[in-house]
């Protein structure tokens, strides 16, 4: 479920999540969820070294620029933004009981 948030972002974050949307053809509200799914994969994963998402960076990257060459379908690109939400869930439930474990 989406829940609507006022975020004040800087000139040059909202500049690169334009670019971002507008490069591959997603709203701008999209680039947000994706990049910070991402970065909340990889700051779970910097935290405890024994978490191991079971989808790579290297993979998505890969797939990105796939879709630069306009290779990658589109629903295998949405297929791709469930499961790094998906994904990103699952590093934060993770990094979630490691907190209430260490307490």
């Amino acid at each position: 479920m989406l829940k609507r948030h006022q975020v004040l972002l800087t000139d040059w974050q909202t500049k690169y999540l334009k670019l971002v949307s507008k490069e591959y053809g997603i709203s701008f509200s999209e680039a947000i969820r994706a990049l910070m799914s991402l970065s909340l994969i990889e700051i779970v994963s910097t935290i405890d070294p024994k978490y191991k998402p079971r989808i790579h960076i290297k993979k998505l990257w890969q797939g990105r620029k796939k879709l630069k060459r306009s290779k990658l379908e589109s629903e295998e690109f949405n297929s791709n933004l469930a499961t790094l939400y998906f994904e990103a869930r699952k590093a934060l439930e993770h990094r979630e009981r490691l907190a209430k474990k260490n307490k």
